[in-house]
């Protein structure tokens, strides 16, 4: 049978399952089983495979067996950033399960790399609620000026993209 699904409709699944289980009450592991299905349908797609691992590390906040679930997304978040060593969300999913082991120093390191990666405004969050969580307060402000900056930054490329626009500059379609 043709494979019909690309990554992004595994992703759609996976969160509609998630969403479904969720508001049923029912257990993670249908979503986990799609994701697992989307990983060998897609074993290059790093962003997939963090899906995964995301889905284990919830399940594991849920599991009588918290440790054995924990180690298996960081090992699920280890083969995605073997496969994309640049893929910022691999290293903020490791800072966030870092920070459920308690952690703080491997997650401030983890969230660091994902933001060396790419820049956005979740990981800022990550690391000011890491500061605030530990009572780190020079690190909290440095990371609040730093989320800051970053806002004021997209804002100005937002309103250049509107401004190109409404010139008529940076139209998709032509006028005709």
């Amino acid at each position: 049978m043709p494979n019909i699904f690309d990554p992004t409709d595994f992703r759609e699944k996976i969160v509609e399952a998630t969403d479904l289980a969720e508001m049923n009450g029912l257990q993670i592991v249908d979503a986990i089983r799609i994701a697992e299905e989307a990983c060998v349908n897609f074993p290059s797609s790093s962003r997939l495979h963090c899906l995964l691992g995301d889905l284990v590390s919830l399940s594991s906040t849920k599991s009588s067996m918290p440790e054995k679930a924990r180690a298996r997304a960081k090992a699920i978040f280890e083969q995605a950033i073997h496969i994309d060593p640049f893929d910022p969300e691999a290293y903020r999913s490791l800072g966030d399960l870092a920070m459920l082991r308690d952690c703080p120093e491997e997650a401030e390191e983890l969230y660091e790399k994902s933001l060396s990666c790419q820049e956005d405004s979740r990981t800022y969050l990550a690391l000011v609620s890491l500061f605030s969580l530990y009572e780190n307060s020079e690190k909290k402000g440095t990371a609040i000026a730093d989320a800051e900056n970053y806002i004021q930054i997209q804002l100005k490329e937002i309103a250049s993209m509107k401004n190109s626009k409404e010139d008529g500059k940076g139209s998709a379609h032509p006028v005709k």
